[in-house]
């Protein structure tokens, strides 16, 4: 299951064409080779050749290491104004981990944005939001009704059922 969710979330973060000239490339290299056969090392050399440098950490999280997250919003609570519009704050957990060769976690700094999705009346509304300042506040011209974490589901989410949340009000 983590090879799929690696390589799409990947592909969203250097695009598609990115990672298909990659594979593109490594086939045409290696397409009648007989001995030695293609491995890992050699996908992971050519994903790193189609990589940008700010995204080679991410490279090594996804392909190197084993790093899973525990991303939960911890409240979401929505007033209304005096002008009928709704104000939105939500508290949120943002924790990385990365899993050591004995099997413990240890704690990682929280270095990537997070993208969140708001649910309400008004439709749904797409907000990236930065490591550096997880909690939100917004207003909103219509009533939110529920929120969703990483509704692409591109993270290695610990538990990702509790991404989701209702809206509250007072």
């Amino acid at each position: 299951r983590k090879g799929s969710l690696a390589m799409v979330r990947l592909q969203h973060a250097i695009g598609e064409a990115a990672v298909n000239s990659a594979l593109r490339s490594l086939l045409a290299d290696t397409r009648y080779r007989t001995a030695p056969f293609v491995g890992s090392a050699e996908l992971l050399a050519r994903l790193r050749q189609a990589t940008p440098p700010g995204k080679q950490a991410l490279l090594a999280d996804l392909f190197e290491r084993v790093v899973v997250y525990d991303n939960r919003p911890l409240a979401a609570t929505a007033t209304r104004r005096a002008d009928g519009r709704w104000d939105l704050v939500v508290q949120l957990q943002l924790r990385k981990h990365e899993v050591d060769a004995t099997g413990k976690e240890v704690a990682r700094a929280y270095d990537e944005p997070v993208e969140i999705a708001i649910e309400g009346e008004g439709g749904t509304i797409l907000q990236r939001l930065s490591a550096t300042a997880p909690d939100l506040r917004l207003t909103l011209a219509k009533r939110p009704a529920a929120l969703q974490l990483d509704p692409s589901g591109l993270l290695i989410d610990r538990d990702p059922a509790d991404n989701r949340l209702a809206v509250t009000s007072p």
